[in-house]
């Protein structure tokens, strides 16, 4: 597959910014995962990073061999760190939904609580 000079240019610099984003994500995933609660989701920026790191390669593969495995590499990762994200960005949007619920439910039964109080306080 032959790609003109600027394409090229375009997937030289973006494999650069692929992987510095690819380590600062598993840098991001490794402090996240120096906390007792950041255990718990720690493990998607270092995936996320490892992923960044390898399509960068694939697609630096590709502009320096020619060859159509390591921009099917690329785009493989590529592919995989968008299907990621946006499982997680649906998850967190759900649980957000549901403290936005919760906390309306909350206010609601305190609200209550507190008319209550001040209406007995009150002698109404």
């Amino acid at each position: 597959m032959e790609i003109n000079q600027a394409t090229k240019e375009n997937i030289t610099v973006m494999a650069k910014w692929m992987k510095f984003n690819g380590v600062i994500w598993i840098i991001y995933g490794i402090i996240y995962c120096l906390t007792c609660i950041g255990v718990i989701i720690g493990w998607a920026p270092i995936l996320l990073g490892v992923w960044a790191i390898n399509a960068s390669k694939g697609f630096m593969n590709y502009i320096q061999n020619n060859t159509e495995a390591g921009i099917d590499e690329g785009f493989s990762k590529l592919k995989s760190i968008f299907l990621l994200t946006g499982i997680l960005t649906i998850i967190f949007l759900a649980l957000f939904v549901i403290y936005i619920i919760v906390m309306i439910i909350v206010f609601a039964v305190a609200g209550t609580s507190i008319f209550r109080e001040i209406l007995k306080n009150a002698n109404i």
